[in-house]
């Protein structure tokens, strides 16, 4: 559209602004930390419509109250598993990093 009004200078600096912007939401890991949460979300209100729809006779045995804290925890440790893995992975590209750049600049003393 920007090219048919005359208007072609804009066309690179929309595409540039659109490639930035994509990438610093890559960067940033927006969506993969918002399909975590929602993930996490969804299952935990899973978990609450189960209990709710419990009898109160069925909320006062211990098997059910096991099993709503067996099930809630189990949720909130994958989801805090997921980020400790995310934190592993980019210290790993760092420091992978840190031996690349080590190493060049060993190279270039020799």
């Amino acid at each position: 559209m920007l090219a048919a009004v005359g208007l072609e200078v804009w066309v690179a600096l929309t595409a540039a602004l659109v490639g930035a912007f994509s990438t610093f939401l890559e960067y940033q890991q927006a969506e993969n930390s918002l399909m975590k949460y929602n993930q996490a979300a969804t299952d935990l209100a899973n978990v609450k419509a189960w209990w709710t729809a419990l009898s109160y006779k069925e909320k006062t045995d211990p098997k059910n109250t096991d099993m709503l804290v067996g099930n809630a925890e189990k949720i909130l440790q994958s989801e805090l598993l997921g980020w400790v893995q995310q934190m592993e992975d980019a210290l790993a590209e760092l420091r992978a990093q840190q031996v690349r750049e080590y190493s060049k600049q060993e190279m270039n003393k020799a």
